[in-house]
C-alpha cells in the first residue's frame, strides 16, 4: 500500500529520487527503465547522464533529479534545526487530523524558513492537507506548486502522484489516468511508481473495464516485485473479478471463484500485509453474492475471530445480519428465529462499534427485519430510533418513509382502513418528501400519499394527488403507475356522472 508523503518524510530527512527508498526497492525490467530513461532525458538537456547497468537489471542514475530537493537551496533539515522543529510540530497537527492548522503551520515553515530544504516537503503537505479535508481543486493548487517551484527536489513525482489521487477520488478517472501516467513517463525511478501503477488499475477498475484493469495490476506484481504495493494488486485483481462477476444478472460463480483464489492469495502470500483482512471479508462477500449464506457466515466469523481491531470488523459482524435477514426471508413465511439472529448481529454491530459508518444501516435494518415479519407496533420505534439518533444519514430518508409503511400496513390490517393510522402514514410521507428534498424516496412517498386516499376510497382527493404527483416527479418510476390511476379515475368520475 502506498504512504501520504513517501517514506522519511514526517522524521524531516529527504532521500534521494533514485529507486533506493527504505521499504521501496524496486527491480524493474530493461525495457522499462530505458523507456523512462528515454522520457526523463527532457529534463536534463545540457547535463551529465550516466547509467549504470547492474547485475539484477538494478539501475542508478545521477541526473538532474537525483539532488534530494536540496540543491541550490540555503537551510537544513537537521533534527536540531528551528525549521526541523517547526515542520514536525506541522506534522503532528497533520497526522493529529486537524488539517486547517495544519495547513496554517506549514505555510508557517514556508515564510519563515524561505529557501530550507523541507520547503518542497511543507508544501506537499499543505496540498495533501487540502486533499484530506477533500478540497480537491486547492488541492491541486498546493500540490501543483511542488511541481512548479521545486522541479528537482525529491517530491516533485510525490506531486504529480497525488494530483492524480485528487481526481480519482473525485471521480475524474479520464484525468487521473492522465497524471498517473505521467508520474511514469515525467520522473525516472520516480518513488511513486508502484503507487502510481497500482492506482492505473485501480481506475480502470473503477471504469468497469476489467480486463484491463487486471493487465495494469500484473504490472505491479512483475515489474515492482519487492514494492510494498504487491498485495494491494493482488486484492484489486480479487476485485476486479468479483465486481465483473456481480456485473451479470445472476452472479457468475466461475468468476467468482477466480475472485476468491485472488483474495486468498493475499492471505497466504503476503502474511504481513494489512489488506488481509479486507480480504477474508471480501471472501465472505463473494459467497454472500452467490447467496451462499453459511459460507458467508463462517468467513465474516474469521475476520472477527482473528481480527477483531481491523477496519473490516464492524462490515463482517454487520454482514453477519445480513445474511442470516437473508435467510429468514427465503421462505414463504419470514423465519422468525433466523430474523431475531439477524437483529442480534445488528444490534452487535451497533454496541461494539458505535463510531462505524455502518451503525446506521445497522439500526435501519432492525427496523426492516420487523416490517418484514408484519410486527408494525416494533418497526415503529427502530426507524423512528433512526431518525432521531442519525439525522443525517444516508438511511435517515428510508427510516421515515418506512415509518410512514408501517402506519399505512397497519391502517390496511383491518376490514375498514383505519383512518387515525392513515393520516399518520401520510404524515410521516409528508415528512419523508419535506425533510429530505433530494431523496431518491420523495417520489415513492407522494404516490404513497395518494395510494392512502385511494385505500380510504376517497377518489377525487386521491386524483388530485396522483396529478400532483406526476407532475412534481414526471420522469419518476412511478409517474406512469400514478397515470394508470388518474385515467383509471377519469374514467370512474365519467362513471359517477
Amino acid at each position: 500500500m502506498h504512504s501520504y508523503i513517501g517514506d522519511g518524510a514526517s522524521n524531516g530527512v529527504v532521500y534521494p529520487v533514485w529507486g533506493f527508498f527504505p521499504g521501496r526497492l524496486k527491480i524493474l525490467s530493461l525495457s522499462i527503465l530505458l523507456e523512462r530513461y528515454k522520457g526523463g532525458m527532457k529534463n536534463c538537456i545540457g547535463q551529465t547522464k550516466t547509467v549504470v547497468l547492474i547485475m539484477l537489471l538494478t539501475i542508478s542514475l545521477t541526473a538532474c533529479g537525483s539532488g534530494g530537493g536540496t540543491a541550490g537551496r540555503a537551510g537544513s533539515n537537521s533534527p536540531g534545526s528551528p525549521a526541523t522543529a517547526a515542520f514536525q510540530q506541522a506534522v503532528a497537527t497533520f497526522d493529529a487530523g486537524d488539517y486547517t492548522t495544519a495547513i496554517a503551520e506549514f505555510n508557517s515553515v514556508l515564510n519563515s524558513y524561505p529557501g530550507d530544504a523541507l520547503s518542497d516537503n511543507a508544501q506537499l503537505y499543505i496540498g495533501m492537507s487540502y486533499h484530506m479535508m477533500e478540497d480537491y481543486p486547492n488541492a491541486r493548487i498546493e500540490l501543483q506548486k511542488v511541481i512548479d517551484y521545486y522541479p528537482d527536489g525529491s517530491k516533485a513525482d510525490n506531486a504529480r502522484f497525488w494530483i492524480g489521487v485528487t481526481y480519482y477520488d473525485n471521480k475524474e478517472y479520464a484525468a487521473a489516468l492522465t497524471e498517473f501516467n505521467r508520474v511514469l513517463s515525467d520522473y525516472l525511478f520516480a518513488s511513486k511508481a508502484s503507487d502510481a501503477q497500482l492506482y492505473i488499475g485501480r481506475t480502470y477498475l473503477q471504469l468497469g473495464d476489467y480486463t484491463r484493469a487486471r493487465t495494469e495490476l500484473q504490472v505491479v506484481l512483475t515489474d515492482y516485485a519487492l514494492s510494498n504495493d504487491v498485495d494491494s494488486a493482488q486484492f484489486y485483481i480479487g476485485q476486479s473479478y468479483h465486481s465483473e462477476a456481480n456485473s451479470a444478472a445472476v452472479p457468475d460463480t466461475a468468476l467468482m471463484q477466480t475472485a476468491r483464489i485472488a483474495y486468498q492469495s493475499v492471505v497466504d502470500n503476503y502474511p504481513a500485509s494489512s489488506m488481509i483482512d479486507n480480504a477474508l471479508f471480501a471472501i465472505g462477500e463473494t459467497y454472500y453474492d452467490e447467496g451462499n449464506y453459511s459460507a458467508a457466515q463462517a468467513s465474516f466469523n474469521v475476520v472477527l475471530a482473528f481480527y477483531p481491531l481491523s477496519g473490516s470488523a464492524d462490515s463482517a459482524q454487520y454482514y453477519i445480519g445480513k445474511t442470516y435477514q437473508r435467510q429468514a426471508n427465503s421462505t414463504a413465511v419470514p423465519d422468525a428465529a433466523l430474523m431475531q439472529v439477524a437483529r442480534d448481529a445488528y444490534q452487535l454491530t451497533i454496541d461494539t462499534y458505535q463510531t462505524s459508518t455502518l451503525a446506521d444501516n445497522a439500526a435501519h435494518r432492525i427496523g426492516l427485519t420487523y416490517y418484514e415479519e408484519g410486527n408494525y407496533t416494533a418497526a415503529h420505534p427502530a426507524f423512528s430510533a433512526v431518525v432521531a439518533t442519525y439525522p443525517l444519514s444516508n438511511r435517515a430518508d428510508s427510516a421515515q418513509y418506512y415509518t410512514g409503511k408501517t402506519y399505512h400496513k397497519q391502517a390496511n390490517s383491518t376490514a375498514v382502513p383505519d383512518a387515525a393510522l392513515m393520516q399518520l402514514a401520510r404524515d410521516a410521507y409528508q415528512l419523508t418528501i419535506d425533510t429530505y428534498q433530494t431523496s431518491t424516496l420523495a417520489d415513492n412517498a407522494m404516490y404513497r400519499i395518494a395510494e392512502t386516499f385511494h385505500d380510504e376510497g376517497d377518489y377525487a382527493t386521491e386524483l388530485a394527488a396522483m396529478t400532483a404527483m406526476v407532475a412534481a416527479y414526471p420522469l419518476s418510476t412511478w409517474a406512469p403507475v400514478a397515470q394508470i390511476h388518474i385515467d383509471d379515475l377519469n374514467g370512474l368520475r365519467i362513471d359517477h356522472q
